[in-house]
């Protein structure tokens, strides 16, 4: 079981033989980023762990061969191995503003991503929930920048808003 909180980020929870739920472990972002621990956000547009420790939503998906674990953070969205050994985020176009209007500025050690790199971002960096459609597809909700769909298989990204999709829930 994988309890996402708001500010404390992920617990585990394994099923013992009784059928009861013990904790096993917690999987948190570093209180502070960057050289000398100042930032409280990542510094970089990519990296590795927890970028954020508010969890918005959590994804699970259904393809038991190469099983993934998708978070959705106020920092962007992490991609976890299905054993937690492996955490990899990626943030939104928008970090580098969110870094710079840091109390104080932004840190004299950072420098904002290449363009090339920044064209490979996520719209927005705070992202509120995931969804797995039936051809592996993730769909991923964003606070103010509608609606974006990955695909995992060819590396893929739609963006649109909510006028662009219709979307039919059964």
């Amino acid at each position: 079981l994988i309890v996402g909180t708001q500010c404390h980020g992920l617990a585990i929870f394994n099923r013992t033989i009784k059928g009861e739920y013990k904790h096993s472990k917690n999987i948190v972002a570093p209180d502070r980023f960057g050289q000398g621990n100042i930032s409280p956000v990542p510094l970089t547009p990519i990296g590795d762990g927890l970028p954020s420790n508010l969890i918005n939503d959590i994804l699970v998906t259904k393809n038991s061969v190469s099983q993934t674990i998708w978070i959705a953070t106020s920092a962007g969205i992490v991609k976890m191995s299905n054993d937690f050994a492996k955490q990899e985020y990626w943030r939104g176009k928008d970090y580098a503003d969110k870094v710079s209007r840091l109390y104080g500025g932004a840190p004299k050690d950072f420098k904002p991503a290449q363009s090339g790199l920044m064209n490979q971002l996520y719209p927005e960096d705070y992202l509120t929930c995931l969804a797995e459609d039936e051809n592996g597809q993730i769909w991923i909700g964003a606070r103010r920048n509608g609606i974006m769909i990955y695909d995992p298989l060819s590396g893929k990204r739609q963006q649109g808003t909510h006028k662009n999709y219709r979307v039919i829930i059964i």
